[in-house]
């Protein structure tokens, strides 16, 4: 049985085709989690997930340890995430490379 409309996540384009009306579907392609964050949120999540210190992300990046605290702390609520093990199963979806 043919639906009578798309599903409302199907995204539809009209286009043509020399004389042929030509309809092209797509699903939204869903944005990776990192989307939401800063580039400075983004430069210290790295730092994180590389295993670097707060301390030493602060050095690094020539910021005081409280802004790091504040970035990381705002990734981690963005992401959904409270710890460096929960972020980085988010952002590598939990497998190992290892």
């Amino acid at each position: 049985m043919i639906p009578k409309a798309p599903p409302r996540s199907l995204r539809v384009k009209r286009a043509r085709a020399g004389s042929e009306r030509v309809y092209i579907f797509s699903y939204p392609i869903e944005a990776p989690p990192v989307a939401a964050l800063t580039p400075a949120e983004l430069a210290v999540v790295q730092l994180v997930v590389g295993g670097q210190s707060r301390r030493e992300i602060a050095e690094s990046r020539g910021v005081a340890l409280s802004t790091v605290h504040k970035q990381i702390e705002s990734a981690y609520k963005k992401l959904g995430v409270g710890s460096r093990s929960e972020l980085a199963a988010k952002l590598f979806g939990g497998r190992d490379d290892g």
